[in-house]
């Protein structure tokens, strides 16, 4: 039982971690983001937070937050 809710734990906290790294990838190199900016805009997209963008997103940006909010939404649930 504790062998299968460990196992459970580190494939939560490999696909949180995933999601951040795509996250911080996909603006720094979709937005052209810093990376500091790209971390902090991943951040507060995937807690749903809703601050303003740290820069202006183009359509491509946009998609890509999209698809980010959802993938991370059903990650974190």
């Amino acid at each position: 039982m504790i062998r299968l809710f460990r196992s459970k734990i580190y494939i939560a906290i490999a696909l949180m971690l995933t999601v951040l790294l795509a996250g911080t990838l996909g603006y720094h190199f979709i937005s052209e983001l810093s990376w500091l900016n790209a971390i902090y805009m991943t951040i507060i997209t995937v807690t749903t937070v809703g601050f303003n963008e740290v820069g202006p997103l183009e359509t491509e940006g946009k998609i890509f937050t999209i698809f980010l909010i959802i993938s991370s939404v059903f990650i974190f649930a």
